[in-house]
C-alpha cells in the first residue's frame, strides 16, 4: 500500500512524466458515479442454473434432427469436465468458468468442425453452412421462447472459419 495515491498526485504534484499516464481509468470512475444518479436501471442478468442449462441442451439435442448437416458437425461439451486451466493454474470446468464470470457471460455448449457436415466448405460450401447456421440459431431461439426459457442461443464469439461454436447467454433477470 502506498502513501501517495493517484488523487494526491493529481492535486499536489504533476511531473513531466504525468502527461504520459493514461487517464482512461479516471474517466471510468467519473462515469460510474454519474450512473448512480441516473434513473434508468440497467438490466442485471443472473446465471442460468445447471438444471436450466441441462434443459436447454436437451432442447438443442432434440432440435438437431431438423438440421442433419449441422448435427454431423456438433460435439456437445462436457460442462463438468475440468479440462481447462485458469489463470491461477488450477483446473476448472466450463461450469466453474461460467459461474466465475458475469451473469451475461456466454457458456459454450457445442463445438466442432464444419467439414464433418459440409465437406465442400472451402470450395464454396461456406454459404450453405452460414445459411443453415442462421436458421439453426433462429429455430433454437424460437424453441426457447415457446418453452418460456430465459436464454439466448447464439454463435460463439471466438469461432474460427472452419470451427463451430454455439452456446447460450442468460436472459434471467
Amino acid at each position: 500500500m502506498s502513501i501517495f495515491n493517484l488523487k494526491y498526485i493529481e492535486e499536489n504534484y504533476k511531473s513531466k512524466y504525468y502527461s504520459f499516464k493514461s487517464h482512461d481509468n479516471d474517466d471510468d470512475e467519473d462515469e460510474d458515479d454519474d450512473d448512480d444518479d441516473k434513473s434508468t436501471p440497467k438490466k442485471d442478468y443472473k446465471h442460468l442454473t445447471k438444471q436450466e442449462i441441462g434443459n436447454l441442451v436437451n432442447i438443442i439435442k432434440l432440435s438437431l434432427d431438423k438440421f442433419p448437416k449441422i448435427k454431423k458437425c456438433c460435439d456437445f461439451i462436457d460442462l463438468a469436465d475440468k479440462e481447462e486451466i485458469n489463470d491461477d493454474g488450477e483446473r476448472e470446468s466450463s461450469f466453474d468458468k461460467y459461474y466465475r464470470s458475469k451473469g451475461t457471460a456466454f457458456i459454450e455448449l457445442i463445438n466442432g468442425d464444419v467439414y464433418s457436415g459440409y465437406p465442400d466448405f472451402k470450395d464454396g460450401g461456406n454459404e450453405a453452412f452460414d445459411k443453415d447456421s442462421k436458421e439453426f440459431v433462429k429455430y433454437i431461439n424460437e424453441e426457447f421462447k415457446k418453452r418460456n426459457r430465459k436464454a439466448k442461443f447464439m454463435v460463439g464469439p471466438g469461432r474460427d472459419d472452419d470451427a463451430i461454436s454455439y452456446g447460450v447467454k442468460s436472459l434471467v433477470e
